[in-house]
């Protein structure tokens, strides 16, 4: 485990905060996270699930995965993105850098993945952000009436799912 303490998200968000603090995060879909390094030193997990393991981000070129996933989906920045997973943030990272006044939810179905995301990175490029929402559910209906309420999708031509290929294994 990574030395990267989580305490810059008491002031930026203390709710959070408290949470992960006085959480251990239990999760039967999840057995084991190992943190590994890509081949351009960039922090990745390996999550063990009921079916099998599988890397959140690639192991060889983060950037060439996201450029790829983002052709695929035909990017519009008029919709509002939802990034289901928010892995260690390599992703929304590329979005921003990319489309700096986008708005983005992500949806992250764990707090197992965010516990250790939040240790072994700092996370501030998206929790400082007010851009982009973070949003902890796996409950679809609760996604929904989130985006309702928070979004004015008048000012957006619909949604757009930037999907990490891993969450769709894993969940």
């Amino acid at each position: 485990m990574s030395s990267f303490k989580f305490e810059y998200l008491r002031d930026i968000s203390p709710d959070l905060y408290q949470t992960l603090s006085n959480r251990s995060a239990k999760d039967r879909r999840i057995h084991e996270i190992e943190i590994l390094r890509t081949k351009t030193n960039l922090a990745n997990m390996r999550v063990s699930h009921s079916g099998g393991k599988s890397t959140l981000h690639s192991n060889y070129n983060v950037n060439k995965e996201c450029e790829k996933i983002y052709e695929k989906m035909g990017f519009d920045p008029k919709r509002l993105t939802i990034v289901y997973g928010i892995g260690l943030l390599h992703h929304v990272e590329f979005l921003l850098e990319k489309h700096p006044d986008i708005s983005i939810v992500i949806v992250e179905p764990t707090y197992k993945v965010l516990e250790q995301a939040v240790r072994e990175r700092d996370m501030r490029p998206a929790f400082c952000n007010s851009k982009v929402k973070l949003l902890i559910s796996n409950d679809p209906k609760e996604l929904g009436q989130f985006i309702t309420q928070i979004f004015n999708l008048q000012v957006h031509s619909g949604l757009q799912f930037f999907n990490l290929p891993a969450y769709e294994k894993i969940f």
